[in-house]
């Protein structure tokens, strides 16, 4: 079983906005697209977007 807690998390306010950053290392592309896609599917998210840093952390 795989671990799926974050390595980082950061949030910023912006007005009525919040961003959060998450990092997860050793996670495969389909698992990441189906966790954004999980989120995505929340009414209270308005965007999800996905990076790669292979190689790099």
């Amino acid at each position: 079983m795989r671990s799926l807690l974050p390595e980082m998390v950061r949030a910023i306010r912006d007005g009525d906005t919040l961003q959060i950053e998450i990092e997860l290392h050793d996670l495969d592309e389909v698992s990441a697209a189906i966790i954004a896609e999980k989120m995505r599917s929340s009414v209270l998210v308005d965007e999800v977007s996905l990076t790669s840093s292979v190689g790099g952390r």
